[in-house]
């Protein structure tokens, strides 16, 4: 599975759920992490111009970063913060959770509506943040013009 910009977010939200199944659903709460990441990243990304003066954490990973590296974008034009575009926040990340422990070791099976619930509130989360930066001018599913937070997510030593 590619997470392309050509996607719509539909057909991928889609494809994601299509791993809730008895088998599969820690793949579609992994994927469903992964949607929510690239669409923030991107978001940011065409919220803030490279000329503009924007200082975000020097690694930006995990949700508590990405909310401050959005605080920091959105800044600039009197944005609201991540926590209010997801919406009920809490529930948010006791759902995002799921997705550390499976990745931690922490969990290695769940229940398919323990899955369910959790995939739907990270998607739901998604659309929101999609939805906010289209009606701000940064459309996650169309090309951008620059990147500031592309690249590694932390910086690199130099060899």
């Amino acid at each position: 599975m590619k997470f392309l910009v050509g996607d719509s977010q539909k057909n991928r939200h889609e494809t994601i759920r299509a791993f809730l199944n008895d088998e599969q659903s820690l793949i579609a709460v992994i994927l469903a992490a992964i949607d929510f990441e690239w669409t923030v990243r991107r978001v940011i990304d065409g919220l803030v111009n490279p000329s503009d003066n924007v200082k975000f954490p020097e690694k930006v990973s995990g949700l508590v970063t990405y909310a401050k590296a959005w605080g920091a974008a959105v800044s600039l034009h009197e944005g609201k913060p991540l926590s209010e575009v997801v919406g009920d926040w809490k529930a948010f990340t006791e759902a995002y959770q799921l997705r550390h422990d499976v990745v931690h070791g922490r969990q290695a099976v769940t229940g398919l509506e323990y899955a369910i619930l959790r995939v739907d509130r990270i998607l739901a989360a998604s659309k929101a943040v999609a939805n906010y930066g289209s009606s701000n001018g940064a459309n996650p599913y169309k090309r951008l013009r620059h990147r500031v937070l592309a690249g590694p997510t932390k910086k690199q030593q130099s060899k």
